[in-house]
């Protein structure tokens, strides 16, 4: 069963523990845990709670996500031991009967990143990722997630969620979709696909996927950590929203697809290409050049003086270099993958990517 979605608009995390049914929950983007200007013993009271609910013999768990834009804060802090403080917190925060056996249970068991509590930083384009995924992997955490809100252009995220498979007897290297996978082992059997030669394989991750990762690691270790686990992507909303290209997040879901993560796609925004939903779905977006006098017919005063788009449009291409004049020159070149979008932003969300809901959750 799909647990619900909440998110949380303040600082009041000690809301959620009378909660009675498990949460996904999200911090807003207006509460930045790591933010430079909050205070260490804000996010040591964070945490606590967080693992407070967590911890509790009665109740539901919750699974937490955590989006921060300062990545670097968030490793220094996360690398560091603070138990202690976390404890501290749960036991002045949290009014139960049994908070001295919560307090006691954290400081045995929150050494080690919990599986419910997710951590992850924004990425706009390959720049963006560039800069903040390899940061992101250098957190401890058991969980961690990018929000791809908004794409503003191509992301090749191969790196960080593919390993390359190498065969320490041959010395050949192929990706995963060479592997000869199944369900329960997306490497395939522990036998290389050129040679045959079983036991001899091990994971390559890109030279820029961690700076902390090891070069080579066994397969059983392979999603433990310097990987990502979850990928969400969005297009941007308001009046001055940017358009997504479509094959930004088939590419995106694509990849995850390839590489066996979940992936969430939350919706285009304010911009729709005209390829996204039913045939005619535009058609409402158009407005008669001259209304129709009795008895004329519309549909034929329409086909004299034609109708005007009554949103604003743009000409996508896959590079990111949109066109908003539709007869401007190279508009619609060849090999640019031109996509006309509209900006709907009266009209509802729409959720579908090709036709097709993607609304994965990590486990």
């Amino acid at each position: 069963m799909s647990q619900p979605v909440l998110t949380l608009d303040s600082d009041d995390l000690a809301a959620v523990l009378s909660l009675r049914t498990p949460r996904r929950i999200f911090f807003s983007p207006k509460i930045d845990l790591f933010d430079a200007g909050r205070p260490t013993s804000e996010i040591d009271a964070a945490f606590g709670l967080m693992w407070a609910n967590l911890l509790q013999d009665r109740g539901p768990q919750h699974t937490f996500f955590l989006l921060t834009r300062h990545p670097e804060r968030m490793r220094a802090y996360l690398s560091g031991d603070h138990t202690e403080a976390w404890a501290m917190a749960t036991f002045e925060s949290v009014k139960i009967k049994d908070r001295e056996r919560l307090r006691d249970a954290l400081l045995r068991t929150a050494r080690q990143p919990h599986p419910r509590i997710a951590v992850g930083v924004p990425v706009e384009d390959q720049q963006s990722a560039q800069t903040l995924i390899p940061r992101l992997l250098e957190t401890p955490a058991a969980l961690r997630w990018i929000n791809v809100e908004p794409a503003v252009g191509p992301i090749d995220l191969d790196q960080w969620i593919e390993p390359r498979l190498h065969c320490s007897a041959c010395g050949s290297a192929y990706g995963l979709d060479s592997a000869d996978a199944d369900g329960k082992n997306p490497f395939g059997p522990d036998r290389c696909v050129c040679c045959a030669t079983e036991r001899c394989m091990s994971a390559t991750w890109g030279k820029d996927a961690a700076r902390g990762a090891p070069d080579e690691i066994p397969l059983e270790e392979w999603d433990r950590g310097y990987r990502l686990h979850w990928v969400r992507a969005c297009g941007e909303m308001g009046e001055r929203a940017r358009p997504s290209h479509p094959d930004w997040m088939r590419s995106l879901r694509d990849q995850c697809a390839r590489a066996q993560i979940p992936f969430h796609f939350s919706g285009w925004g304010s911009w729709r290409p005209i390829c996204q939903g039913e045939s005619d779905w535009y058609a409402s977006l158009y407005r008669s050049r001259r209304r129709a006098r009795n008895p004329e017919d519309q549909s034929a005063i329409d086909n004299v003086w034609g109708k005007r788009c009554a949103v604003p449009q743009a000409v996508l291409h896959r590079d990111g270099r949109h066109h908003f004049d539709l007869l401007e020159p190279g508009a619609w070149g060849s090999a640019t993958g031109a996509v006309l979008a509209f900006q709907t932003l009266r009209k509802p969300q729409w959720l579908l990517l090709d036709g097709m809901r993607h609304q994965a959750y990590p486990d």
